[in-house]
């Protein structure tokens, strides 16, 4: 399990009227603060805010054991009636941008936030990883031929002046995690069609999907979300398009309910075996060193491995392969994973005495970032 740190940027309080601490930013600098639709929010148009929220990031990342930073679909607010109320910092930091240019310029103000951000991670410790969340539609084709065949009344780049595909195409994020709150065949915004487009808009960055689990609900109002197979469907849509490496759920509490079998259907069928998180090879691609010198007393095996001095390159964990003796053996097939581990040792439990039979036994590593090295030579032991 990794460990990604949640950040919304931009928001102070979700209530206008609620407590904050007595330290909070907003009374040190309250003309960083503005009040839209009875909520708080920094002006993303303030380099002085653009500027904490930075150091934010970086305390986060030099003073805590963090995997990744990860952004929400937060940047500025979702649109209401009334425009965003950033008349004064435009006049003062509009940079050149004209009054009908204010959407590029609220743009580039997100623009500037991710690269910081970028560069700050990698300079603090170049493994942490950066990933957005973004709401689940970039552009309608109606209004950009990159854009996708949807029909959505809200986009990232229109109304969240987030442009995820330039933070894509620059290198600014290692992946992106899209929303896909949407049942298959939504007549606006269809899954299938939405998951595709963004498989086609990586950029030779890491791409997830995001499935709303919070929607799945006896009571519905839309039929397809009273299905638990609604998830399932989505899930194998994925493992069907190239590039895209995973899922994502919204949200964990939700599992803490019954949701008609899904859960139990994970466990047993989905996600069944265990799987080596992605590699993020444009930040590193240097395998651990081979672990070595294997002993075996009864049913236990330990092993040694080297820890260079290089953070990026330790050891973090290994992966133990288990597959009967004789039989050909496959590293990409998860059902030869017989656990990740942290631990320099295994015990294996052998079945009853008549159904033991030889299987052999390899054990790899990988480092903060899942490379893996080679497999070891095989030990074989009846179980």
């Amino acid at each position: 399990m990794e460990f990604h740190a949640w950040l919304n940027p931009f928001r102070v309080a979700l209530d206008a009227n609620e407590p904050l601490a007595a330290n909070h930013i907003a009374f040190k600098h309250p003309e960083w603060i503005v009040n839209y639709g009875g909520k708080l929010y920094f002006d993303p148009g303030l380099p002085q805010t653009r500027e904490f929220v930075v150091k934010v990031v970086t305390d986060i990342v030099a003073r805590y054991d963090v995997d990744a930073i990860h952004m929400d679909d937060y940047f500025y607010p979702y649109p209401l009636k009334e425009d965003f109320p950033d008349q004064a910092s435009f006049a003062q930091f509009n940079r050149g941008f004209l009054a009908i240019q204010k959407a590029d310029w609220r743009r580039d103000n997100v623009d500037q936030m991710i690269r910081m951000i970028s560069e700050t991670i990698k300079k603090t410790k170049p493994w942490v990883k950066f990933g957005i969340s973004p709401f689940g539609v970039w552009r309608n084709k109606a209004d950009d031929p990159e854009g996708s065949e949807t029909t959505a009344g809200t986009t990232n780049y229109d109304q969240l002046n987030a442009d995820i595909l330039k933070w894509l195409k620059n290198g600014w994020i290692d992946y992106c995690l899209p929303q896909l709150y949407w049942q298959i065949g939504h007549p606006s915004v269809d899954f299938v069609t939405l998951s595709k487009w963004w498989a086609d808009h990586a950029y030779n960055r890491a791409m997830y999907i995001g499935h709303a689990v919070y929607k799945l609900e006896a009571n519905a109002t839309i039929p397809e979300w009273k299905d638990p197979n609604q998830l399932i469907k989505q899930i194998q849509v994925t493992r069907q398009i190239p590039h895209l490496g995973g899922s994502a759920f919204y949200s964990s509490i939700h599992f803490k309910r019954d949701l008609y079998g899904f859960t139990e259907t994970l466990q047993n069928k989905i996600y069944k075996h265990p799987a080596i998180v992605p590699e993020m090879p444009w930040i590193d691609n240097k395998a651990p060193s081979l672990p070595y010198r294997f002993k075996k007393r009864g049913h236990k095996l330990k092993w040694k491995s080297e820890q260079p001095a290089n953070e990026m390159d330790k050891t973090v964990a290994y992966v133990v392969y288990l597959n009967p003796a004789g039989q050909p053996f496959d590293a990409t097939n998860s059902e030869n994973i017989f656990t990740i581990t942290h631990d320099k040792s295994m015990v294996f439990k052998p079945n009853s005495r008549k159904l033991r039979r030889k299987y052999e036994i390899r054990v790899s590593a990988l480092d903060r970032l899942h490379n893996e090295s080679a497999t070891s030579k095989v030990k074989v032991m009846k179980l």
